[in-house]
């Protein structure tokens, strides 16, 4: 998934006309954030595949809707990637600019705030003493 999401980012979002090219040590930076900004897609979509039975089995213990806590997860790993491209789709259009941080900014604050919900409501649980090991 991340070599897709790589290859993939210059087609669905094109530098804006205009946007100034990077050189030097600010082309390897920004090809960082974009290696980055895969990777971390390439794990959400993976926890998004894979992850679903875990989170329904650790959040059937607390007050907070596994699905809830499930597709905070997933967002906050999978909208880097999209976030990052549409600032250089973007350009300098600073309507674009606002719907582009509004969406992405504060719907993580938002699962940032259901995780923090869900980690506290687990831990609030009493702990119970681990399963015996058999050698």
């Amino acid at each position: 998934m991340t070599i897709a999401a790589l290859l993939l980012q210059p087609i669905l979002w094109p530098p804006a006309p205009g946007m100034p090219s990077p050189a030097g040590v600010q082309l390897a930076l920004f090809i960082g954030l974009a290696v980055l900004g895969a990777l971390t897609f390439g794990a959400g979509v993976s926890f998004l595949a894979f992850g679903w039975p875990v989170v329904r089995t650790a959040a059937a213990q607390t007050s907070v809707p596994a699905w809830l806590v499930y597709a905070a997860i997933g967002w906050s790993l999978v909208s880097w990637w999209p976030h990052n491209n549409l600032h250089l789709a973007n350009g300098d259009n600073l309507s674009g600019l606002i719907a582009i941080e509004y969406a992405f900014h504060v719907s993580l604050y938002v699962t940032g705030l259901i995780v923090a919900w869900f980690f506290l409501a687990t831990l609030s649980r009493p702990l119970r003493a681990p399963a015996p090991r058999h050698s």
